[in-house]
C-alpha cells in the first residue's frame, strides 16, 4: 500500500536525520561524547523496535516504538539545548524542524493507511465469497490490520 510505503520511507528518513544531527554537532563543536554515544545507540535501536504491517494488532509493540521514538527525539533536542553552540548551527536547527515535520507526517500516513485499509476491508467483506472463489492466494483472504488511531 502506498500509504504504508511512504510512512516507512519517511520514518527511515527521520531516523537518518537524527543521526545526521549528531554528526553535525560532532563535526563542529565540542560535545558530551558519552551522551552522544548513548543517543546514537538509541537511534540505532529504533529500526529493530519498529513494527511491521503484519504486527499492527500488537498494540504494545507500536506503543513501545512510539515511546522509544519520542524519547529519542526529546533526548536529542534536549542534548542540543544543553550543548553549547549546537543550536546556533544552521543545519542543526533545520534538522530539528525536519525531524518534527517527519514525525508528524508519519502520523498523517498512519491515518491515510487506516483510511485505505478500511476501504479495502469493506471491499473484502462485501465480496468475500467471490474473492475466495478465485482460489490460490485469495482462498484465505482476511481483512488487513489497522492502526485505528481515530474512531472510524
Amino acid at each position: 500500500m502506498a500509504a504504508w510505503d511512504s510512512m516507512m520511507v519517511e520514518d527511515d528518513r527521520k531516523i537518518r536525520y537524527m543521526g545526521r544531527m549528531l554528526d553535525e554537532i560532532a563535526y563542529q563543536i565540542s560535545y558530551d561524547e558519552v551522551r552522544m554515544n548513548q543517543l546514537r545507540a538509541q537511534i540505532q535501536d529504533l529500526s529493530g523496535l519498529r513494527y511491521r504491517m503484519d504486527e499492527l494488532s500488537e498494540i504494545e509493540k507500536i506503543d513501545r516504538y512510539d515511546a522509544a521514538t519520542d524519547s529519542v527525539i526529546q533526548g536529542l533536542f534536549y542534548y542540543v539545548t544543553e550543548t553549547p553552540q549546537a543550536s546556533d548551527l544552521p543545519l542543526v536547527a533545520e534538522l530539528m524542524t525536519d525531524i518534527r515535520t517527519m514525525d508528524n507526517f508519519v502520523l498523517q500516513r498512519r491515518n491515510a493507511f487506516d483510511d485505505a485499509t478500511m476501504a479495502l476491508n469493506e471491499l473484502i467483506e462485501k465480496n468475500e465469497k467471490k474473492i475466495r472463489s478465485l482460489g490460490g492466494r485469495y482462498a484465505d483472504v482476511e481483512p488487513y490490520p489497522m492502526f485505528l488511531l481515530y474512531p472510524g
